[in-house]
């Protein structure tokens, strides 16, 4: 287990619903104008399930998410189509 990670596999679920709920812009309203314009490459460290990820794809970067919790990276996997095509 990676130091900094542990619970989160316990209540992966209630995270995962959480975090997905939100939209990309209200999450990260604060550092929206941080982002650079497309294209950019960029790693998404403690990417979750990948829906920042995809955010960020779909507006024209490219990304490399690493995710320590099997958890997350197995629901982003099996919704990465659903994540790219919503947005």
């Amino acid at each position: 287990m990676i130091r900094g990670t542990r619970g989160y596999a316990e209540i992966a679920s209630e995270l995962i619903e959480r975090y997905e709920s939100p939209s990309f812009a209200s999450k990260h309203e604060a550092v929206l104008h941080l982002i650079p314009s497309a294209p950019a490459k960029a790693m998404d460290i403690g990417a979750g399930t990948g829906v920042d990820t995809a955010w960020l794809a779909e507006q024209g970067h490219s990304l490399v998410p690493v995710e320590p919790t099997e958890a997350f990276r197995q629901h982003g996997l099996k919704h990465a189509h659903r994540l790219l095509s919503n947005g």
